[in-house]
């Protein structure tokens, strides 16, 4: 009106705008959405791994989401691919064979460093991890990115055990301030080059120090995960996995599952339970401890507890809970079964010795599990393989070691 408008004119428009805002803004939304809705279906359906790529791009820094859309890609068998100095780029990307990680995904890991480290790549790859650290930008690359990158499998290219690669970092960066002062004292005078220290070797990593190292820099587990070193026994006590109890009617069933976080609280009538967030290969679950249980076990749901329960599946609360009727940890299956222990002596052990007795039991795979003592180091080790307690393998290391350092029994 201020404008030269009359009052019955401001008050028809406005009219007209809220008739309009009871359907117009509602309706044209939906069919938007409805549009964009049809169109995801249909890459999710025959393009999944498209689909999957650029989901993880637009989660990067949401490990809950991310999380879900992995175990959610697994299912729809799109693999993922570990990061690679070779082939990763910034994001996640998509291959032949796959999702590859990109390097913006990795802990201690900015955008500037990754589009360092593609450029770089696609210059000139470098041989080996001395000439790796020589060729990066040393005020973008420090050693905390190294050690993620080795940690999460991206420099397996180097064809080194990560293990051997981590106990060389320090070398290596030594090595590279050398070459760096060299060049600048010999200031392009000469081409002659520094000769490249030689890597620390060390024993290699098992599978499960792997794992935890994938996990401490991507967030979540890649090529496998810690339930599945106790795979071999599982046939035994029927146990089912966590996709398995959410896809089938409830019934007492039981489950290997990893503890990621237990909350715990008091019920009304004071007593204490929890609800704990667990895991396993295929998919998580949150699972109810309720005060019988929890009384006796609660030293058991700590974070990283590997974990065997009995119970079954509530759906009554529209949405899938675990019921802990029983629980144990995990390693007491293997108690239960026959193992085979080696000592080594002393006087035996020499370097590689541990190399030579995994090379003698490795090829006759079966149902035992191996533990190894080093008498010297007073230290116990649990190889990532089941062994035939029947093979001539026992034999070879009696004659090796000895018949009283080679011994069968629980």
């Amino acid at each position: 009106m201020e404008v030269g408008y009359t009052k019955e004119m401001a008050e028809r428009i406005f009219d007209l705008i809220e008739r309009f805002a009871n359907y117009g803004f509602p309706r044209s939304h939906a069919v938007a959405y409805s549009f964009i809705s049809y169109q995801l279906a249909y890459v999710k359906v025959h393009y999944p791994a498209a689909f999957y790529a650029a989901l993880f791009s637009g989660v990067l820094h949401q490990k809950e989401k991310m999380l879900d859309y992995i175990q959610e890609a697994k299912r729809a068998k799109v693999p993922l691919l570990p990061p690679s100095l070779e082939k990763s780029e910034i994001r996640f990307s998509l291959e032949e064979d796959g999702i590859r990680i990109g390097f913006l995904s990795l802990d201690h890991i900015g955008y500037q460093v990754a589009a360092f480290l593609v450029e770089s790549r696609n210059q000139e790859l470098p041989d080996n991890l001395f000439d790796f650290c020589v060729k990066m930008d040393s005020k973008l690359i420090n050693k905390k990115v190294v050690e993620s990158l080795i940690k999460s499998g991206a420099l397996d290219y180097f064809k080194k055990d990560r293990a051997v690669l981590l106990a060389s970092v320090d070398e290596a960066f030594e090595y590279a301030q050398k070459v760096h002062d060299f060049k600048a004292e010999m200031d392009g005078l000469f081409t002659l080059s520094l000769e490249p220290p030689y890597y620390l070797e060390q024993e290699h990593l098992s599978e499960l120090e792997k794992l935890e190292y994938e996990h401490e820099v991507l967030g979540f587990y890649l090529s496998g995960h810690p339930i599945l070193q106790y795979e071999r026994v599982f046939e035994t006590y029927k146990r089912e996995t966590i996709d398995d109890v959410l896809n089938h009617s409830p019934h007492i069933t039981r489950i290997a599952a990893l503890v990621l976080e237990s909350k715990q609280i008091k019920t009304k009538k004071g007593d204490q339970m929890a609800f704990v967030e667990m895991s396993d290969e295929t998919n998580r679950i949150d699972a109810v401890v309720f005060p019988a249980v929890w009384k006796n076990n609660s030293a058991l749901f700590k974070q990283g507890q590997l974990l065997f329960l009995e119970g079954k599946v509530d759906q009554s609360r529209n949405k899938s809970q675990f019921i802990v009727n029983k629980v144990m940890d995990l390693t007491r299956l293997l108690q239960k079964q026959q193992r085979l222990f080696i000592r080594i002596p002393k006087e035996q052990n020499e370097k590689g010795i541990l190399e030579k007795i995994t090379e003698i039991l490795r090829p006759f795979y079966g149902e035992t599990p191996v533990i190894v003592f080093d008498e010297a180091k007073e230290q116990k080790i649990q190889l990532n393989f089941f062994i035939n307690k029947e093979s001539q393998a026992i034999a070879i290391l009696k004659d090796l070691l000895g018949d009283e350092n080679v011994v069968i029994g629980e």
